[in-house]
């Protein structure tokens, strides 16, 4: 007979998720389908087996009894139409991707400390190929972290660098949680922030950026997606934002001037826009709001360097 224990495990540990760890596996099964392709941009064997061994599961939590509110948005059993799936994972393979060539860079220039910040089913430190002696560290939520332990401990499968779990609230004092885990301050590091900072309030992304600065040696790196305020507010991404509500993971915050924001917190910022990203990738972005080279933009990815001064908010 088969042991199952390690997929009831992934279960239990599954039904416990709500929220902004609900958008996590939402995002390793887009990474799992990406995974799948023949041209594929990378391959995560640990997003298909989530979505592999824990596909009861994620179908409950994807079911409107698992969704607060789905009634008031016209949520129905699904929470996205095809078309919008269909745009979701085209545009998880491009950031993702482009993330990866973000660290990828950042350690061949020297940088052995990497923080992925609110990481999620993050299996980075599992299929990229990281120098020796590269430390990464993954935060998130405690239950996010369990779930994904669970995982890889059924997997057997081993990082490719040394990798240490710190759970923490990214709304709270977690460089102090981060440091506790061994981090070194004023080291060369490398930042990744991938679909987090829409769904914090503005303060705590402010003190997120700020205290990244803070802890960082010359040289530092912080890779970030920012999502325009205004196009959730009141522009295309306004359905889009109520649908990701109904997971009980609003979006709460937005930024119109990603490179002007950075720099008033010490970061001189590159902003590319997703479409020429994917362009860049042999990929077109279609189906969603600003993927066309005439819409107005919507979101960014940002690769930003850490400055030698603080310079004040144009």
């Amino acid at each position: 007979m088969a042991d199952n224990s390690g997929s009831d495990e992934v279960g239990q540990n599954a039904t416990r998720l709500r929220g902004v760890g609900v958008t996590a596996v939402g995002m390793a099964w887009a990474r799992a389908a990406e995974s799948q392709r023949p041209d594929r941009l990378f391959d995560d064997p640990i997003a298909v087996a989530i979505v592999e061994r824990g596909r009861p599961e994620l179908a409950t939590l994807l079911s409107q009894a698992e969704l607060p509110h789905a009634e008031e948005v016209g949520v129905e059993r699904a929470p996205f139409d095809e078309q919008t799936a269909t745009a979701f994972v085209e545009y998880a393979a491009v950031r993702t991707r482009y993330f990866d060539d973000c660290l990828s860079e950042a350690c061949a220039a020297g940088c052995r400390q990497v923080v992925i910040l609110a990481a999620g089913m993050d299996a980075r430190a599992f299929r990229l190929p990281w120098p020796a002696e590269t430390r990464l560290y993954e935060l998130d939520q405690p239950d996010v972290l369990a779930y994904k332990e669970a995982m890889v401990t059924t997997m057997g499968v081993l990082p490719r660098c040394e990798r240490r779990t710190v759970a923490a609230d990214l709304t709270a004092d977690w460089a102090a949680a981060l440091r506790a885990s061994g981090f070194q301050e004023g080291q060369h590091t490398a930042w990744l922030a991938e679909g987090l900072l829409s769904y914090l309030i503005t303060k705590d992304n402010n003190a997120l950026v700020s205290t990244a600065r803070r802890l960082s040696g010359p040289g530092s790196m912080l890779a970030l997606e920012v999502i325009s305020a205004s196009a959730i507010r009141n522009g295309p991404l306004a359905a889009t934002a109520e649908r990701i509500a109904s997971f009980g993971a609003p979006w709460r915050s937005g930024v119109d001037d990603p490179a002007g924001w950075l720099a008033g917190h010490g970061w001189r910022a590159r902003v590319d826009d997703p479409f020429d990203v994917a362009v860049g990738y042999g990929r077109q972005l279609t189906g969603w709001p600003g993927a066309g080279p005439t819409d107005e933009p919507t979101r960014w990815l940002v690769t930003a360097t850490r400055d030698s001064e603080l310079r004040p908010s144009p």
